[in-house]
């Protein structure tokens, strides 16, 4: 990470340490409940919402290091596992 300023590295790391303490411990527990059959309340909605723009709007910090990349797809494909597995109890409950 020599290549970047002291302030990309401070913000990635910030990034970083924020998944690791906050954002993927919800998600796991979002996606735990969706998976015994639970439906999203309007708070795990919001929740879900406001990190994907997080992670939208911080994509242009994750690709000025590579070495992240894989950490951002995970990140993605549990956004995708949650939202597919709690619109199919959606329609279940209907």
């Amino acid at each position: 990470m020599n290549e970047h300023s002291k302030d990309e590295q401070g913000t990635i790391l910030a990034l970083l340490q924020r998944l690791e303490s906050q954002r993927i411990p919800r998600l796991l527990e979002i996606l735990e409940n969706v998976e015994k059959g639970e439906v999203l309340a309007d708070l795990e909605i919001s929740y879900l919402e406001n990190a994907m723009k997080e992670a939208s709007d911080n994509r242009q910090h994750i690709s000025k290091y590579p070495e992240y990349q894989d950490v951002a797809v995970k990140l993605v494909e549990l956004y995708e596992k949650i939202t597919a597995k709690a619109l199919e109890n959606q329609k279940a409950k209907k």
